[in-house]
Formats: structure tokens, C-alpha cells, sequence
């Protein structure tokens, strides 16, 4: 973990710039501001199927999967855990730390029943394996009449890393390069992996379920209008696990995620692709577009943007 340990001052200048705010430049809100990531963890983000980590021998380190760890990570440490609640979701996959490690799965490793539903070439990782989307399409997993209990506790298992009101370390250790290379349980030091396929939309889906379940206040909260959850998904590819006429689209949850009772704000961060969905999602979801090259300084840039554009707005 202490590869990075070393922030530039560069960067802390651009992060007082943005958080450092003085009082009387910006509104005071009683609740931080909540930005959930999702990290693209499809095969595609790696490099001749590296991923730049010592598990890979270091091989792999201009892989997207690297350097988007890496731009995450020093940019989230210089961000106080006063400032901004982070959350970190993936696209689903199993851990077992029992199992022997191996480049570029680490201890992560996924089953036949978390293969999408639209193919029938066995895309693997494409949804939580105890999710029925044939018959389970409701994402308003707060209502007691839609608990999503046959998929909601496997989503704490498969997807969904960290969740809210943790300090920022705690989402920081999955992209220190690090992984336990020992076969006992539990991990100590987990990992983003990437090997699967990209299910942009259900990612949508279990994170509107995830929000609406156990993070937005309700709408009779004196607190309701300081509330800002963000979605920040950062990817390098479109949509491979659904088609387009599926429950599942990623612009239809981009939708649903943006209007009420969530009002949560969708960014995209598109990297090095020019996939015209990634442009679509935020657009429907309010939140902004950002292509970026596959260079640390462009992701921490647009991380940034997305940070400062989580801030309550000046008085």
C-alpha cells in the first residue's frame, strides 16, 4: 500500500482549490456530500492481460485498470473524510481468499450464475448471481413491498466493496496494487481485479438499489434538500451484457437514478472510448461527460471535477 504514499504537491494545490472552500464563497451543509464509484473491472481494462501489479510481475503498468488505480488513489488521499463520503462498487464478482492467487484475478473469480441473460456465449460477471432479472426489475429496494431480498445481501458480497460512512482509506486499499498473496481468510489487503465483461446497466440498477435502500433520506427530511449522491462510473467500454430493448439499458437506470426520490447526479468517465452510450448515460442522468486518454493526470482531473461538482452551491 505504500506505493503511492507520496502525493504531488501539485495535486494538493488543485485539491485545496476545490474543497478548501471559504466560508463565504459556498453554502454550509450539515451532511457531506456522497459519491459512489464504479470501477470498471472488464478484461478490456487490462494489458496483454496485466494489469501492472506484482501479482502480474509488474507487467501491465500502461494497462487502464493501473492507471486508474493509481489516479483514485492519490487523489483520494488528500481528501479529509470531513469533506466527502465515498462508496466503491464493482461489477460482480465472487472472492474467496482460500483461493491461490493468479494474475490478473487475484483471489476474485466468477460463476456460470452471473452470466448475462441476453447471450448465450457465457459473458461472464454480468450480474449478481442470485438476481433473477427476468422477474427482479424493480430497483426501489426501500419500499417494504420490494425488499430486493433475493439479490440485495449477495450484492453486499459481489458488488458493492465499500460502502458509505467510511474513511477514505477504506476504499483506497483496492487500488494500492497490493494483494494478499496467502491463501487464509479473510483478505486483509483487497484489490480491484479486472477479467469480466461490462454490465454498465445493472451496475446503475444495484446502485439506484443500494441508494434508495440504505442511502438517500426520506423526502419529509428537513436535511432532503443538502442531499448530493453522485455516481461516478468510470469505464472503458460500452454496455456487453444487455442489449438495448433490455430492463436494463444503462440510459433507462441513468434516468431513474436522476429523478426523484433519488435526484442523484450520473457522471461518466470514458476512457479512451468514444462509445456513443457513455455520453448518453450522463446525459441522462444530469451529470457531465468526460473523455479522457488513458494518463493519471486526466483521470485525477476529471475525479476532481466530479468532487467539486458534488459541493454545495455558493450562496
Amino acid at each position: 500500500m505504500h506505493r503511492f504514499l507520496a502525493s504531488s504537491l501539485a495535486l494538493s494545490v488543485m485539491l485545496w482549490g476545490l474543497l478548501a472552500w471559504a466560508p463565504q464563497a459556498r453554502a454550509q451543509s450539515p451532511i457531506k456530500p456522497k459519491i459512489m464509484i464504479i470501477f470498471d473491472t472488464s478484461g478490456s481494462m487490462l494489458s496483454s492481460n496485466n494489469d501492472g501489479s506484482p501479482l502480474c510481475s509488474n507487467s501491465g503498468t500502461g494497462s487502464r485498470v493501473y492507471k486508474l488505480k493509481t489516479a483514485l488513489f492519490e487523489t483520494l488521499q488528500g481528501i479529509g473524510a470531513t469533506e466527502i463520503d465515498f462508496a466503491l462498487a464493482t461489477f460482480p464478482q465472487h472472492v474467496d481468499p482460500t483461493r491461490s492467487p493468479v494474475c490478473p484475478r487475484g483471489h476474485y473469480y466468477t460463476t456460470s450464475n452471473q452470466d448475462s441473460e441476453d447471450y448465450s456465449d457465457s459473458r461472464s460477471g454480468c450480474k449478481i448471481s442470485t438476481h433473477n432479472p427476468a422477474t427482479q426489475q424493480n430497483g426501489n429496494c426501500g419500499n417494504a413491498s420490494n425488499p430486493c431480498s433475493a439479490w440485495y445481501s449477495n450484492y453486499k458480497k459481489e458488488v458493492l466493496k465499500v460502502g458509505f460512512g467510511n474513511a477514505p482509506e477504506a476504499v483506497m486499499i483496492y487500488f494500492d496494487q497490493q494483494e494478499d498473496t496467502n491463501t487464509t481468510a479473510p483478505l486483509q489487503n483487497p484489490e480491484i481485479r479486472s477479467f469480466s465483461w461490462t454490465p454498465l446497466g445493472k451496475s446503475l440498477f444495484y446502485a439506484h438499489g443500494y441508494l434508495h435502500k440504505e442511502v438517500a433520506l426520506p423526502a419529509s427530511s428537513y436535511l432532503k434538500k443538502c442531499e448530493r449522491l453522485v455516481v461516478a462510473l468510470f469505464t472503458d467500454g460500452a454496455e456487453s451484457c444487455n442489449k438495448s430493448a433490455s430492463a436494463f439499458y444503462p440510459t433507462k437506470w441513468a434516468t431513474k437514478l436522476h429523478a426523484a426520490p433519488l435526484n442523484a447526479v450520473v457522471h461518466t468517465v470514458a476512457i479512451d472510448s468514444t462509445a456513443s452510450l457513455l455520453s448518453q448515460i450522463p446525459a441522462n442522468g444530469g451529470g457531465t461527460y468526460y473523455n479522457v486518454n488513458n494518463s493519471v493526470n486526466e483521470l485525477k482531473k476529471a475525479f476532481l471535477d466530479i468532487i467539486a461538482k458534488s459541493q454545495p452551491p455558493s450562496e
